[in-house]
């Protein structure tokens, strides 16, 4: 075991075999739902191959609908530079895929092609049949009938080995063995697809899943805009977000003025009561006052009287 690995704690053998024994069980509940999920999806696509038939239909009133819809998809571009290849894959109108009655069998992808000066063919197959090494499938199919002197991949080949050659020559004219910015990179060609040797999916499973579902997009070039969309709906959520935190604190703080508000006034309110309350008791104080100051004035009367009475006496 390598270092990083850890010695496993020996187990019970009844702790084993109840192990085993779940295991065994969970493997076949698996293979029930794969039965099932296939069973589904074949019912379905009996349901769908009616509808494909009628796009399919529609599609071919299109001029080089397939030919533009292969070119316009990223992974494909490489395969269909060469000008023949272009030129040959004009020509095809249709592309159907047969999905095998075994579940996980595989499929056959069908290429349908109006009469060319390339090939005989008007019908291209790839019988692709999966084990349970996805990686290497069993690989069968219809050869193509080359026209003579117009094989599409012995022409890129060979385009490939003069492009190599000249550019050995420039080197060695230039005594230079480095390598250089304009190395050449080999041209392929999608007719490779269907050579004998090429067991390859990889092609075939992009066809399948990203483009047949709907090859319109990639036709029109719009196959990105769900992306974008599902990314402005996003961005759109985090303004929206954000615009309502914005608000909401803006609301807060026009909640805490308008509380300060509130209480200045009241506060206000209070002085406005304390001064009219001792400007209250201010002319309560002086009403009092004023008895007091006439019973003064009074007594100092009194005492005149009394001056004047001792002065008769005398």
């Amino acid at each position: 075991m390598s270092a990083a690995s850890q010695e496993p704690t020996p187990i019970d053998k009844d702790i084993q075999k109840q192990l085993d024994s779940i295991q065994d069980h969970i493997t076949r509940i698996n293979s029930d739902m794969v039965a099932e999920v296939n069973k589904v999806q074949r019912r379905f696509q009996e349901q769908m191959q009616p509808v494909f038939d009628e796009r399919a239909e529609i599609f071919k009133k299109i001029p080089h609908f397939w030919s533009t819809t292969l070119r316009n998809h990223p992974s494909l571009q490489d395969l269909l530079a060469d000008e023949d290849t272009v030129s040959a894959i004009d020509h095809l109108v249709d592309i159907t895929f047969i999905e095998n009655k075994e579940p996980d069998a595989g499929f056959t992808i069908r290429f349908e092609f109006t009469p060319n000066e390339y090939f005989d063919n008007q019908f291209i197959d790839k019988n692709f049949k999966f084990s349970q090494f996805p990686e290497d499938p069993e690989v069968t199919g219809s050869a193509i009938s080359w026209k003579a002197g117009k094989n599409i991949v012995e022409a890129v080949k060979r385009n490939n080995q003069a492009n190599h050659e000249k550019k050995r020559q420039m080197k060695d004219k230039k005594k230079d063995d480095s390598d250089s910015d304009d190395d050449y990179d080999d041209i392929m060609t999608i007719f490779e697809l269907f050579n004998k040797d090429e067991k390859s999916a990889q092609i075939p499973m992009i066809i399948k899943d990203e483009i047949f579902p709907d090859p319109l997009k990639y036709y029109l070039g719009t196959y990105g805009d769900d992306e974008d969309s599902d990314d402005d709906v996003e961005d759109s959520s985090d303004d929206d977000a954000g615009h309502q935190r914005k608000y909401s604190q803006h609301d807060k703080s026009d909640s805490d003025s308008d509380a300060d508000d509130d209480d200045g006034e009241q506060g206000n309110k209070r002085k406005r009561l304390n001064e009219d309350e001792e400007q209250g008791n201010d002319e309560q104080g002086n009403e009092e006052d004023g008895p007091d100051n006439e019973s003064s004035g009074q007594d100092g009367d009194g005492d005149d009287s009394n001056e004047e009475g001792g002065g008769d006496d005398e």
